[in-house]
C-alpha cells in the first residue's frame, strides 16, 4: 500500500520545481519567484482548487495571464502538470488542466525577458507579449487571471479592461481576479 501524498510536500515540491527554471535566468529571477510563490498564498489556492481548470474542459485550457510578471503562473503550472503526470499529487486536490496554452501579458520589458530566458526550455514555451493591458489585442481564452495589476488603472480603464475581458473569455470561461487592498498597508505596498 503506497503513502498518500501529503499536500505540504506536494506543494514545496511544485515550488521548488516552478522556481528552479529561474535560477539559471538571473539571481533575481530565482528569488523573486521563490518569494512571490513561496508566500503568495493565491498560488497555491489555485492550484488546489483546479481554478485554472474550468468545468468540462476536455481540451487544451487557453490562459491569459494579465500583468504576468516573470510568468510564474506558467511555470508553476507546468511543474503542477508534470507531478500530477507522474502521480505524485494529493488525493483531496483538484486535478490540474490536461494541457494548457498560456499567454502571458506583461508591461515591463525586464519581467518578458527574464521569463522567456526561463521558460523558454518548456516543451510548451508560452507566449510571451509585452504590451499595455489597455490596448494590446487580447486573445480567445478560457482562463483570464489578473492578479493586482487592475488597480494600476483608472476606473474608465479598468471597466474597459473587463470588458474586453468579458469579451475574449469563450462559453463557459473563468476570470479570476485579484484586486490589491489598499486597507492592508503592508500587503498593498508589496504589490506595488
Amino acid at each position: 500500500m503506497s503513502t498518500p501524498i501529503q499536500a505540504d510536500g506536494a506543494w514545496r515540491d511544485l515550488l521548488d520545481a516552478a522556481t528552479e527554471r529561474y535560477r539559471a535566468s538571473s539571481r533575481f529571477a530565482f528569488h523573486f519567484a521563490r518569494g512571490k510563490l513561496g508566500r503568495d498564498p493565491v498560488f497555491r489556492h489555485l492550484v488546489e482548487t483546479g481554478l485554472l481548470a474550468p468545468t468540462g474542459q476536455t481540451g487544451a485550457v487557453r490562459l491569459f495571464d494579465i500583468g504576468c510578471g516573470q510568468s510564474l503562473l506558467a511555470s508553476l503550472s507546468h511543474a503542477a502538470h508534470a507531478a500530477h503526470r507522474e502521480g505524485r499529487w494529493p488525493a483531496g486536490w483538484a486535478p490540474p488542466p490536461p494541457s494548457l496554452a498560456y499567454t502571458g501579458l506583461e508591461l515591463m520589458p525586464k519581467d518578458v525577458a527574464r521569463a522567456r530566458a526561463a521558460l523558454a526550455s518548456l516543451r510548451h514555451a508560452p507566449t510571451l507579449i509585452c504590451g499595455n493591458m489597455c490596448d494590446t489585442t487580447y486573445p480567445d481564452s478560457d482562463v483570464v487571471v489578473i492578479l493586482d495589476v487592475l488597480h494600476y488603472v483608472d476606473i474608465a480603464a479598468q471597466d474597459a479592461v473587463l470588458a474586453r475581458v468579458h469579451r475574449c473569455l469563450r462559453p463557459g470561461g473563468r476570470l479570476l481576479l485579484r484586486v490589491g487592498d489598499q486597507s492592508s498597508p503592508r500587503g498593498f505596498a508589496a504589490s506595488q
